[in-house]
């Protein structure tokens, strides 16, 4: 893209010097001034446009930065309260039934975009080997009894076999309900 900008701006600057070249025999005895005066600023111009795009570029990568430190920090704080609620070994059935929901916000927020590709993978790996753990057996199949709208994210993760990244269910969800109208033959 920068390299595209680039050339852009000197293909302009040669066509402007070709053009102030021409007419330069035009403008008499000021035509060498003319001329270098001309270019001169046809040169700054371009480095103001240059120093323009390479500021635009840092303050992207500025922001691309920010936004990786923040959703690490967020992810750190997910990572914190599961540990909290004993991780992979909860104590009761109470943390057990805590750890599912907050299972459950994970992949809620991996479908959201709220959590990286990496986080999710790590998670996804723990969250499959906690549904599959006897500690979690008992409250997972209450949790699935008592109200399937509380787990729908974490039930559909294992309906699928926790093969898919929630990130994109959306997506194909949206592909499922697109109907492709086909005209009747006469």
């Amino acid at each position: 893209m920068l390299s595209d900008i680039i050339s852009m701006i000197s293909a302009f600057v040669s066509s402007l010097i070709a053009t102030l070249t021409e007419m330069a025999p035009t403008f008499g005895v000021f035509a060498d001034i003319a001329t270098i005066v001309g270019i001169a600023g046809v040169a700054v111009g371009a480095l103001a446009v240059l120093a323009g795009v390479a500021c635009l570029l840092i303050v992207i990568l500025q922001l691309y930065l920010l936004h990786r430190v923040s959703q690490n920090k967020f992810e750190s704080a997910l990572c914190r309260e599961y540990r909290s609620l004993g991780g992979g070994n909860p104590e009761s059935k109470a943390d057990a039934y805590n750890c599912l929901d907050l299972c459950n916000e994970q992949t809620y927020l991996r479908r959201t975009f709220r959590v990286s590709r990496s986080r999710w993978k790590d998670w996804r790996s723990g969250i499959e080997r906690n549904l599959s753990s006897s500690a979690f057996a008992d409250a997972w199949r209450e949790a699935k009894q008592k109200g399937a709208d509380n787990f729908s994210h974490l039930q559909r993760l294992e309906q699928k076999g926790f093969d898919t990244d929630p990130a994109f269910w959306l997506f194909f969800d949206c592909l499922g309900k697109i109907k492709i109208k086909r005209k009747k033959k006469k």
